[in-house]
């Protein structure tokens, strides 16, 4: 059950109807005993900013971002580390 000390965890990303990464890592944080929810946040025709802003102003512990956003996810973020940056930017 989610509750105020409850961690979230966000997967970004358009589409995210197949994903099974939901169900894997809500059953890992269930067997360690974890309270953190990991859960799916479409991204498709909305604003990158402002989710990003919406996930800075929540109890957010983390977030995945799938491939289709993996680089314009990075103006938004505080840092990008050289060796996070490099395979990303050889893709464009």
């Amino acid at each position: 059950m989610i509750s105020v000390d409850t961690k979230l965890i966000g997967l970004l990303g358009n589409p995210l109807g197949q994903s099974l990464s939901t169900i894997m890592h809500n059953a890992a944080f269930r067997h360690c005993a974890l309270d953190y929810e990991y859960f799916p946040i479409e991204t498709g025709g909305k604003s990158l900013a402002a989710i990003l802003q919406g996930i800075r102003n929540m109890n957010f512990a983390g977030f995945g971002v799938t491939k289709p956003d993996k680089v314009a996810v990075m103006e938004h973020l505080d840092e990008v580390d050289a060796q996070s940056r490099a395979p990303l930017l050889q893709e464009l």
